[in-house]
Order: C-alpha cells, then structure tokens, then sequence
C-alpha cells in the first residue's frame, strides 16, 4: 500500500503525511482494520477480495492527496459504485479539490450537481455548457430535462 500510495514521487514521504492523507481521503482502515495486519505495509493485488471498489477508489483519493498536484483529472470518479458509496468518495473527492482546478467526465448526475461548469459533449463538440441551475432552467435543454428528473428520483 505505501508503495502504491508514493508511486512516482520524488520526494520522500512520511509515515505521518501518509497516516494524514488515508484519513482525509476516508481510507485509514487501512491503519485500523483487522484485515490489513500490516497497515500501509500490507502487500496488496489489484484483485485483492479485501479491496471492494469503493476502497479503491478513497486510495486514489489518498494517492492524490500525497502527490498535491495543482489539476486533477477525474474519469468517472464515482463510476461502478453505488448510490451510497458514491456519495461517500464524492465527499471525500470534495476536499481533495480544494484550491486546485479539477475536471470530471461523467454521466452521473450525482457527480455533475457539484460542478461550477457542465459541458455537455455532442459529437464531439459542446452542445452545451453552463451551471446545474442554468441547464435545468433550459425548457429545451434535454440534458437539463434528464437532470431536473434524476434529481426528483424518477430515474
């Protein structure tokens, strides 16, 4: 695990830099949890049964937390998690953010609701942009449409 964490760094980094990104990052069962005997020394594979998606998903948030880079670039963040754990890593993803430009590609509504700008992508090219409030205003807007019926539940 603490390879993975400082993989491609050129720094060193500490046990308690390390300790303080598992826990902004919602991954410090790593340091608690029974199942990982040796904490951040534990050897994990990428099939390992005691990683769920979900886990994986707050290491890289922890992974990002340590690197600190100025952009970061999200595909599908909270992709192939449920409506639960999504909203768990979409927090945690929140503070990672702070101060730094982020884009996210995703067809969730979930994760676009937190965007201070959606583009909407049309072969290729953007068929239109703007805040949730903007596009949901939109009568014609079909992604609005989608957005304004996600929200209230219906899909």
């Amino acid at each position: 695990v603490r390879d993975n964490l400082t993989y491609g760094l050129e720094r060193e980094v500490n046990g308690q830099e390390i300790q303080n990104a598992l826990v902004a990052a919602g991954a410090d069962f790593i340091l608690h949890d029974g199942m990982f005997p040796e904490g951040v020394d534990t050897v994990l594979s990428k099939n390992d049964w005691r990683l769920t998606d979900m886990r994986k998903k707050l290491l890289e948030i922890a992974r990002a937390h340590i690197a600190g880079p100025s952009i970061l670039l999200l595909d599908r963040p909270a992709g192939g998690l449920n409506h639960f754990e999504a909203s768990q890593v979409l927090a945690r993803l929140s503070g990672l953010k702070q101060g730094r430009t982020s884009f996210s590609v995703t067809g969730r509504t979930d994760e676009a609701q937190f965007a201070d700008v959606i583009l909407v992508l049309k072969d290729g090219r953007i068929a239109e942009h703007g805040t949730l409030d903007e596009i949901t205003a939109n009568a014609q807007s079909a992604l609005g449409k989608a957005f304004v019926r996600a929200l209230e539940g219906e899909v």
